[in-house]
């Protein structure tokens, strides 16, 4: 799986921005040289810039941690399941 590195970079460069505008973006302390160590050292981040990271770049914090490779979650899908569940268990207990 892709690390946090290679998933900023690639999420960055797509958006066709430079580290200090995503930075700015954010509204963080994030500073240019602080992305570029994220995306070339793979220095630790903060959560907190994670979450900003993330929601800016509409995507999961798993998608940017290399956790998944799904980018967003299908809320449809998912509340579709749970509703299809709780049916389910009404139906046996009728």
């Amino acid at each position: 799986m892709a690390d946090l590195q290679s998933r900023l970079r690639e999420l960055r460069e797509e958006k066709g921005l430079s580290k200090w505008e995503v930075g700015n973006a954010i509204n963080s302390n994030a500073s240019p040289h602080t992305l570029r160590k994220y995306e070339t050292v793979g220095v630790n981040s903060k959560i907190n810039n994670i979450i900003e990271l993330a929601k800016f770049f509409n995507v999961t914090t798993d998608y940017l941690l290399g956790v998944s490779n799904t980018r967003t979650v299908d809320l449809s899908k998912v509340l579709n399941e749970d509703l299809l569940e709780e049916l389910k268990n009404r139906m046996v207990k009728e």
